[in-house]
């Protein structure tokens, strides 16, 4: 007998979730198996920061999943960020591609959360009229399966990382 998955709801992030997102980040610092967990003092490094700081700033938006057995708990979460040209992101492309980040905490992965989180941040950058998405994997992550479903292809490689690129529009004509 198949045990019995929570059902997952999904929630706009408002800017009260920056200590959500600050969480969450740590889930989305993929560590290979068998490797052991970096402290979370990681967190405040300025690069990393940068996911989280001042969120709800001009072109953040995001979801959170939350279980079904408990609506109010967040247990994952996808979020989007613009990042200027001169302070990129590990996944930037340009600033005017929102980065994505993912994260789910442990015993959330593997239900389908992951994947109602980032259809759900495509539809609505679609809707907010972004033309494509990038986000930074690492070649050896799992999620890197949910990625090529939804879409996404590698633009370029960087030491331990892929940047990969999600379009979602064709491209405006001026």
């Amino acid at each position: 007998m198949k045990p019995i998955l929570p059902t997952h709801t999904l929630r706009p992030l408002t800017p009260a979730d920056q200590g959500l997102i600050r969480e969450l980040m740590f889930y989305a610092i993929f560590v290979p198996p068998g490797t052991p967990l970096p402290d979370r003092a990681l967190l405040d490094e300025p690069r990393i920061a940068a996911y989280y700081q001042d969120w709800g700033r001009a072109g953040d938006f995001g979801f959170a999943g939350l279980a079904g057995d408990d609506s109010a708990q967040p247990v994952g979460a996808v979020w989007l960020r613009l990042f200027p040209a001169e302070a990129p992101g590990y996944g930037t492309v340009s600033p005017a591609v929102p980065e994505l980040s993912i994260a789910l905490t442990p015993p959330h992965r593997g239900q389908g959360l992951g994947s109602r989180l980032l259809t759900a941040a495509l539809d609505e950058a679609a809707r907010r009229g972004f033309e494509s998405v990038s986000l930074s994997v690492s070649p050896t992550n799992p999620a890197l399966r949910l990625y090529i479903r939804a879409g996404f292809e590698p633009v370029h490689s960087e030491d331990d990382s892929m940047v990969m690129l999600c379009r979602l529009l064709p491209p405006t004509r001026a």
